[in-house]
């Protein structure tokens, strides 16, 4: 006899429920994006809903590249280098052969347009989409990374490194959900025993030059940042980031040795990922890897990378 007057109740609340999502569920826009016909020359903005993940997921064929603001959005970090890599992947890509200034010329503009349409925020994350017909870019605000990082390793390596292609965003969707599931701050993909690059960073890790030797004397504040050299993967097997980029040439200008042997786990002291959004991001778990910390290499690099954003930067 109570089944009747509890539907009803049910009923009831679920009318309720469902006006106050109709009035209340929209969700509010955290980005903005304005988009360019390559044929017309018109441009349009309009607010979105869309994160920045969301948006390249949605972006179709074509290349890509992210970047950020600094100094109270007044500045874009490596800008002349996303633009010589925009050049690049969209040649490889889209088999055309437009300069970077011909890309600098198009997108700062459309830059612009995405910063003052999305005020309110200190710094953002700027990303381009190039398609065969369309220019897309938006502007959403700059995530802080969760620090320290924790990675893991998957078996796998990207077979077209060397272009920021964005079917690698779809390519790495599954891997990215695992990621937010086990609470992982990005995955690096392993390959015969070898590191490559992690789904939207590149890795290193740093080791001892004489190994053995200091361990466990003098850790800390007091080390000598060139006891230790740089490991990466070899040039050409991956995507060189514009970060990673950077972090070769301070290694260049301090004397740091740079090795290519990216064998796992060979005596490693300390690890850290590299992005535009990241900058220098020390890893203190490698999840089934060897030990990992912050040592002094990984300290003066960060510093480094981080002292420079300003110089290495372009007004927008």
């Amino acid at each position: 006899m109570l089944l009747r007057p509890l539907a009803a109740q049910f009923r009831t609340h679920l009318g309720r429920v469902s006006r106050m999502t109709a009035t209340t569920a929209s969700p509010a826009p955290c980005s903005f994006v304005v988009s360019h016909d390559l044929a017309t020359g018109q441009t349009t903005e309009h607010a979105s809903t869309q994160d920045a993940r969301a948006f390249m997921l949605d972006g179709g064929a074509g290349a890509y590249t992210a970047m950020r603001t600094v100094d109270q959005g007044r500045r874009v970090f490596l800008l002349a280098e996303h633009m010589q890599r925009l050049a690049q992947s969209s040649a490889l890509l889209l088999h055309g052969s437009k300069p970077a200034s011909y890309w600098l010329a198009l997108v700062l503009p459309l830059l612009r347009r995405a910063r003052d349409g999305f005020a309110g925020f200190s710094d953002l994350k700027l990303t381009v989409l190039v398609g065969p017909a369309h220019v897309h870019v938006q502007a959403t605000r700059l995530a802080a990374p969760a620090a320290p990082c924790t990675v893991r390793f998957a078996e796998g390596h990207r077979s077209a490194p060397e272009a920021k292609d964005l079917r690698w965003v779809h390519e790495r969707a599954e891997l990215e959900r695992q990621m937010a599931e086990e609470g992982v701050g990005e995955v690096v993909l392993v390959h015969e025993g070898r590191f490559y690059e992690g789904l939207s960073s590149n890795f290193f890790a740093t080791r001892r030059i004489n190994e053995g030797e200091g361990e466990g004397e003098g850790e800390g504040e007091g080390e000598d940042f060139r006891a230790f050299e740089l490991v990466c993967a070899p040039q050409g097997t991956v995507l060189l980031g514009t970060v990673m980029r950077l972090v070769l040439r301070i290694c260049k200008r301090d004397g740091v040795r740079v090795s290519e042997d990216a064998r796992v786990g060979r005596a490693w002291s300390g690890a850290f990922v590299t992005s535009t959004s990241r900058g220098v991001l020390p890893v203190c778990e490698i999840r089934g890897g060897p030990g990992v910390r912050e040592d002094a290499l990984v300290r003066h690099l960060r510093e480094s990378v981080r002292a420079l954003a300003i110089a290495e930067s372009a007004e927008l």
